[in-house]
């Protein structure tokens, strides 16, 4: 049999007074609920809850702070009993709507403090735990896209806001349907659109590493790399020097030109180059794994146009390289043939090129400037037309030569 409030300790009486008040908040508006109520229903005299919460204020406070530290302490647990960043946010989710779900008049009481003037204390210990919860959600998503389960380009504090909205979207919609024992079915489908959004999606170089890798082996992907090398030598020198190629790949340019470190987004490229003898690491160009001034100089070749954020990236390039240092990156222009045919084959949805973005040389050399390079050359090189066969010299006279790969260096500046 429960104790009446009557016959309690102080210590217990404060406790049943706050869980009253989430009782009655369950099922009515919490800004009218009186000391009176709370009172009747714990079978006390205002005069004897009073003797614990002189006001009511000192009431709500004290719902305030046990709500708070409660939800707090419970998502922190689910958090510290997972095996991944995503299994983190996901036992995260899931705990604070059995919360919900246990005291529905949580959401009811945050909500009606949440519309408080700023001053009152009761709004600040919501407040603050909700700074506290937000942190919580940035580390977990930052440590993710460290391990690679979370999309780098997600903002990591926009994506908590996100997830703390989903979560009282749901709630809200919950509570206007009254329909509370649902909600942790579609709470659940609803995590799955989340976790969607900010999970790290496979690129295709990835799925189809060994395809692309086998493409150089073809009639046309031979001599188009052949002749794509002959112009980059004009630029890259290894000898006696430390270079890197950032977007390595299957590492076939790095061999050829005789680089000893990479650096790729996708695993199964990583592994094609290292089985070639590159020391090679997983890393985005936007988050160079190497301490400042390593390399001699940088190679990019037909990657920039696949990066998430190339000013990012050209700035690792010139953090990564020494005084003088030199970056060259070669590229199919957005005004060659070449540049025009794959940029048509994104939008028609290739695999490769559905996300590529293509620049022009003087779109590259400023990206490159303003990231504190110095332009020093650069080189064309004629390709056959996209619709030409290998060998077949009639077909390229008839469609024409095009400088569709090219080749710019730059220097980085001494400040």
């Amino acid at each position: 049999m429960t104790k009446r409030g009557k016959s309690l300790p102080a210590a217990e009486r404060r406790a049943l007074s706050v869980q009253t008040v989430l009782q009655l908040a369950a099922g009515q508006n919490p800004s009218d609920i009186t000391t009176e109520a709370v009172a009747a229903k714990m079978g006390l005299t205002q005069a004897a809850l009073f003797r614990h919460f002189p006001t009511k204020n000192m009431l709500w406070q004290a719902v305030m702070q046990w709500t708070t530290s409660e939800l707090l302490t419970s998502v922190q647990q689910a958090a510290s009993a997972a095996s991944s960043p995503l299994d983190a946010l996901e036992r995260i989710y899931k705990t604070h709507v059995a919360f919900v779900a246990e005291y529905p008049g949580v959401p009811r009481v945050l909500f009606a403090e949440l519309q408080n003037p700023e001053g009152s204390e009761a709004r600040k210990i919501v407040s603050d735990m909700l700074a506290r919860y937000v942190a919580l959600l940035k580390d977990i998503i930052a440590e993710g896209e460290k391990r690679g389960q979370i999309d780098s380009c997600v903002d990591a504090r926009s994506a908590a806001t996100m997830f703390i909205g989903t979560l009282q979207g749901q709630v809200i919609q919950a509570m206007i349907a009254g329909d509370g024992a649902m909600l942790p079915e579609h709470a659940a489908r609803q995590f799955k659109l989340l976790r969607r959004a900010l999970e790290r999606q496979k690129s295709p170089f990835e799925t189809y590493a060994v395809d692309y890798d086998n493409w150089f082996e073809t009639a046309a992907g031979a001599e188009l790399f052949q002749l794509e090398l002959n112009c980059l030598k004009k630029t890259v020198e290894t000898k006696n020097t430390s270079w890197l190629e950032v977007g390595v790949g299957s590492g076939r340019f790095a061999v050829a030109l005789g680089i000893g470190t990479g650096a790729d987004p996708a695993p199964s490229m990583v592994k094609i180059a290292s089985s070639r003898g590159i020391e090679t690491v997983t890393a985005p160009a936007e988050a160079l794994p190497f301490h400042d001034a390593s390399f001699d100089g940088v190679l990019m070749v037909c990657s920039i146009c696949f990066l998430q954020d190339p000013k990012i990236a050209l700035s690792e390039c010139h953090r990564v390289l020494q005084k003088e240092g030199r970056l060259v990156i070669g590229f199919i222009p957005a005004d060659s043939r070449w540049g025009q045919y794959h940029a048509r084959r994104g939008r028609e949805g290739h695999r490769f090129y559905a996300g590529a973005q293509f620049y022009t040389s003087k779109e590259l050399r400023h990206l490159a400037e303003r990231a504190g390079f110095a332009f020093d050359a650069g080189y064309d090189c004629i390709l056959p037309p996209p619709d030409a066969q290998p060998g077949n010299e009639s077909i390229r006279q008839e469609a024409g030569m095009d400088n569709g790969f090219k080749v710019l260096s730059f220097y980085k500046k001494i400040i």
